[in-house]
């Protein structure tokens, strides 16, 4: 749910305060005078004024062109951007008072809500962007303000999905296995919790199987300090390392690799150096 390391979420962590939007007040109109007024009768009497003189009025322009130039009001195309954004806006808050463990809304979603041709629509949500008035991650748009939270039970779901015996390490859970969970529950909308929660960092899918994101950082950390260390590792040295079978151990070390963690020569795999470091800064 940046900038160059990943923040892992936890499920503790999908929280977040949800900020409802104010009616806006309406102007009052003022009432039209009427032209039968008492005061005005034929007996008033008007002072005259006099008209200044036409020379007296002209202006330099000279003197013009150093007055401050008219302030522009805006344009069509300002107001209109201006109105729907405050339309993505309120749909988005409705969306995450309604679903408050998804991740936001797709373009898609959006212009089919607010019926704009998603084309048009995806225009101007880049520039909200730009201007810091919407967040985006993993295809979904979201107010700024909004963080994922699950319900209840599909907390109590995942948690019991990924329950460690006390004093065992924590393990991976099926992917497939996990699907069929999902599957079988009559928690509203957990397919979409799950896709939150790897989106978020709480989840990794490593391969066929899927780790808790905490799990996944202390692999990471084992894997990182060794390598400063040695300077390479095998599969078989990484296996020993982390106390893990071969079947583990090669979709972990494919993660890294694909997550510019680790760099893959042969059997080695080194630590992936950003462009521009030398060796000697690496040890």
């Amino acid at each position: 749910m940046e900038r160059s390391s990943q923040r892992v979420v936890t499920f503790g962590s999908l929280t977040g305060p949800r900020v409802d939007g104010g009616a806006s007040g309406a102007a009052s109109v003022p009432r039209r005078q009427n032209r039968n007024c008492p005061e005005l009768t034929s007996g008033a009497r008007f002072a005259a004024t006099r008209l200044p003189d036409v020379e007296a009025a002209t202006v330099d322009p000279a003197d013009d062109l150093l007055n401050d130039p008219p302030k522009r009001g805006p344009n069509a195309a300002e107001l209109i951007a201006d109105s729907l954004g405050a339309r993505v806006i309120e749909r988005l808050r409705e969306r995450q008072r309604e679903r408050p463990w998804l991740l936001g809304m797709t373009s898609l979603g959006l212009a089919q809500a607010l019926t704009v041709p998603e084309p048009e629509l995806i225009g101007m949500l880049a520039t909200f962007l730009e201007a810091g008035k919407l967040a985006y991650r993993s295809g979904y748009y979201s107010t700024t303000d909004f963080a994922p939270q699950l319900s209840a039970e599909q907390r109590t779901f995942f948690e019991r999905a990924f329950a460690v015996e006390p004093g065992a390490p924590p393990a991976p859970a099926s992917f497939e296995e996990l699907r069929a969970r999902i599957r079988s529950s009559r928690i509203p909308e957990l397919a979409l919790t799950l896709e939150t929660l790897v989106a978020s960092g709480a989840l990794a899918k490593v391969g066929d199987f899927v780790y808790r994101g905490t799990h996944i950082a202390a692999i990471r950390a084992q894997l990182e300090t060794a390598l400063r260390r040695q300077g390479r590792l095998t599969v078989a040295e990484f296996r020993t390392l982390t106390g893990t079978s071969r079947k583990y151990a090669v979709p972990l070390l494919e993660f890294f690799d694909a997550t510019g963690v680790t760099l893959r020569s042969g059997d080695y795999r080194t630590l992936r150096r950003p462009p521009g470091t030398s060796t000697e800064s690496q040890a």
